[in-house]
């Protein structure tokens, strides 16, 4: 992760309409705000065949497998991250086209 972007004391619904206006992606750790970083090819082949083996074994299963993309909320933490692969087993409707996507 890069230097944090942020001060402390930056709080969660902060981060989330701060995170809006902004170019990049960034993770918000209880407070603090994280640019994230570009991958290398190697790294994200990676993250490809770990999804591949992931949604193959998961395919007869109500759990969904998201790429990278999907922001994952920790709320025990207080934090909020983009994580490589993320399942989730959430029978939660999917957001609507105009909520973050996020998944819990």
């Amino acid at each position: 992760m890069a230097p944090p972007k942020t001060d402390s004391g930056f709080d969660a619904a902060a981060c989330l309409d701060w995170e809006e206006t902004q170019p990049e992606r960034n993770e918000y750790i209880a407070g603090e705000v994280f640019a994230m970083v570009g991958v290398r090819q190697s790294h994200n082949l990676a993250t490809l065949n770990f999804y591949t083996v992931l949604r193959r074994e998961l395919k007869s299963n109500p759990c969904r497998v998201f790429v990278e993309s999907v922001k994952m909320r920790v709320e025990a933490v207080d934090c909020f991250f983009y994580p490589d692969v993320v399942v989730t087993c959430d029978t939660r409707e999917e957001p609507s086209a105009n909520s973050p996507d996020e998944v819990h």
